[in-house]
C-alpha cells in the first residue's frame, strides 16, 4: 500500500491570546511547517456557567469572525468548535 504524501499541518490553538499580527506561537508555526490550522474551541465548561446572552460570548464571537476575514485574505482560515478543548484537539474530525 503506498503512503499518501500529506502535508504537515501544525494546529494553533488560539485561547485567550486572540491577536494575530504579534501572535508567537501563530508566527512559530508558519515559520517551521507547511501549513497552519489555526483552532478556537468554545470551552463548554465555561459556557454552561454563562448565561445564554453573556455578551462577553458575543465580543469573542466578533472577533473570531474578524480573525477569520483576515486569515481568508491569505487563503487561510479559521476553525472554531465547541465543546471541551482536549477532545476537541484531539478528535479526528480535524481537516
Amino acid at each position: 500500500m503506498k503512503s499518501q504524501n500529506k502535508p504537515k499541518i501544525a494546529l494553533v490553538w488560539l485561547r485567550r491570546d486572540l491577536r494575530i499580527l504579534d501572535n508567537t506561537a501563530l508566527w512559530a508555526a508558519l515559520e517551521e511547517n507547511q501549513a497552519v490550522l489555526p483552532l478556537f474551541v468554545f470551552d463548554t465548561h465555561i459556557l454552561d456557567e454563562l448565561p445564554a446572552d453573556d455578551p462577553r460570548v458575543g465580543f469573542i464571537y466578533e472577533n473570531l469572525q474578524k480573525i477569520h476575514g483576515e486569515f481568508s485574505k491569505y487563503g487561510g482560515s479559521l476553525l472554531v468548535k465547541k465543546g471541551k478543548p482536549t477532545k476537541e484537539i484531539c478528535s479526528k474530525n480535524l481537516p
